[in-house]
């Protein structure tokens, strides 16, 4: 008698687990493969100028490129607002982001840009920039970035 309880209660505890397990690979699936891109024409962002510290107020840029304290930043001439994937160089992490700025001065080149899962606004440079474009990526070509 004592060993049928022994062996139900290790089935039940079975069942638990691999429940546990699908729900947690089920919810993995789900959040890894679902990026929420915003509509372009709602994302804030400068163009055709150099950002000044009203932008940077408005969140609708990361930086104020300076020369003597005069705003002095040249826009590339890329299409901002953008898609983009961003690579960190130190730890090969990608993040989905939308270009919200693009300048120079002579040689330096940065963007700004909104991380799209955390909201938050950041600098980086060229070298960790893949430009997507002005449509919504799809998933099969984001897959192709890897």
């Amino acid at each position: 008698m004592q060993d049928q309880s022994n062996k139900k209660k290790s089935y039940l505890i079975f069942l638990r687990v691999l429940f546990l397990l699908i729900a947690v690979s089920a919810f993995s699936n789900a959040s890894a493969g679902k990026i929420i891109w915003p509509d372009l024409k709602k994302v804030a962002h400068v163009k055709g100028r150099a950002a000044n510290k009203h932008d940077l107020n408005h969140h609708r840029a990361a930086f104020v490129l300076k020369l003597k304290g005069v705003p002095a930043g040249v826009p590339i001439k890329i299409k901002v607002p953008q898609y983009a994937i961003h690579t960190d160089q130190a730890t090969g992490e990608q993040t989905p982001i939308v270009i919200i700025q693009a300048e120079h001065i002579d040689k330096f080149i940065a963007y700004g840009y909104i991380n799209i899962l955390t909201g938050k606004i950041q600098v980086t440079y060229p070298e960790e920039i893949q430009l997507l474009g002005t449509k919504k990526p799809s998933i099969q070509k984001l897959r192709s970035l890897n």
